[in-house]
């Protein structure tokens, strides 16, 4: 079992801030350094956690000045004290009391009501589709690019699409509209998430010419190395594919399952890390050199949380994110989710420009 530490007020804080200084990380990649969540570490930062001591142990391995930090330990703790609350104690607590099935069948009504959808009516033409056509790039190519990030496609005859950003979901129903000579349909639940889903069977043929599967990940019945053995997603087609085609691919699977983070260090710089996720290695790898055949050189993130051990592509490179600037940057209108407590509600390119303005690398 290990423990969990309680430091001086503001110490762990200072602790995780020094390490991350020392070692020229980002936030992001002082997270995957550490093999966990980016959130679990600001809940390390912000100290609304308490730190295990193996977390302690590697940041003294790795720079052993922060060993002084030792004389404002507070208490060594139990393993679960400071963690979130819930997980197997509250379930044998359920147990215990009897209670399991009641609450259970309560969860399952509060999901239910949460999650029931309407009909909604289709948008109109998005901005980015209708530069896109003006530009005679392969929407097929870039309806397959928005369903390997947050799409489904089901071999049945069914392609779909689920977000909670507006702005995405208009561009897919424009993409899924170009493709296919039926409608798609438009769900919304009470909180807000969007599907749009459609029934064509030679669209689901096409988009399986480009790709052999459209599965991301092992389902709950599949192990990894039984899924592995399966076709794996790909997007080597658009390696195939005009530059045209591939900036705008780039710009869509950045929109939809990329970010830009922006933090100062102690010292008061500005940096920044553009970041792509993506846990499936045979996507990842191909990901990378789709980026890289655009001037986009970013490093493979590790990450031992995810069920194939990576998490996606990472740089820090200024040159890189003024690369992506001139592409095009972000799809106009895609907002930073909830994920990202300090800028939530910010358009992605927003904060890009605020970056590369700060820098003066643009005016």
């Amino acid at each position: 079992m290990d423990f969990r530490l309680k430091f001086d007020e503001g110490k762990q804080k200072g602790l995780l801030l020094e390490l991350k200084e020392a070692l020229g990380l980002s936030q992001e990649e002082l997270a995957a350094r550490l093999d966990v969540s980016r959130r679990c570490l600001r809940n390390w930062i912000s100290e609304t956690r308490t730190l295990p001591k193996n977390v302690f142990s590697k940041a003294v391995s790795w720079c052993p000045d922060l060993r002084r930090f030792t004389t404002n330990i507070k208490e060594v703790l139990p393993s679960n004290w400071g963690g979130k609350k819930g997980g197997k104690s509250r379930y044998e607590q359920l147990l215990r009391t009897g209670t399991f099935v009641a609450h259970h069948k309560l969860m399952l009504t509060k999901r239910r009501e949460i999650s029931k959808m309407r009909r909604v009516r289709l948008p109109s033409t998005s901005k980015f589709y209708k530069e896109v056509r003006s530009e005679n790039v392969s929407s097929l190519s870039l309806l397959a690019t928005l369903i390997l990030t947050d799409g489904y496609l089901q071999k049945r005859g069914v392609v779909g699409y689920t977000s909670i950003d507006p702005v995405l979901m208009n561009v897919f129903i424009d993409l899924a509209r170009a493709n296919s000579r039926k409608l798609p349909n438009l769900l919304q639940t009470d909180d807000g998430r969007l599907e749009a889903y459609v029934f064509d069977r030679e669209l689901v043929r096409e988009l399986l010419n480009l790709s052999p599967s459209y599965k991301k990940s092992p389902s709950n019945k599949t192990g990894k190395k039984e899924y592995l053995d399966e076709l794996q997603p790909t997007v080597d087609f658009l390696l195939k594919t005009d530059v045209r085609t591939r900036i705008y691919s780039i710009r869509l699977a950045m929109s939809a399952d990329g970010c830009i983070t922006v933090h100062n260090s102690m010292n008061g710089r500005m940096t920044a890390s553009l970041i792509f996720g993506c846990a499936n290695p045979t996507l990842l790898n191909g990901w990378k050199k789709v980026f890289s055949s655009l001037g986009i050189e970013m490093r493979v993130i590790k990450a031992k949380v995810k069920w194939a051990g990576v998490g996606g592509l990472i740089t820090s490179k200024k040159e890189v994110l003024y690369r992506f600037w001139k592409l095009g940057g972000f799809v106009d209108g895609v907002k930073i989710t909830r994920k990202s407590p300090n800028f939530a509600g910010v358009e992605k390119n927003a904060l890009l420009n605020r970056f590369l303005k700060a820098k003066h690398i643009i005016d």
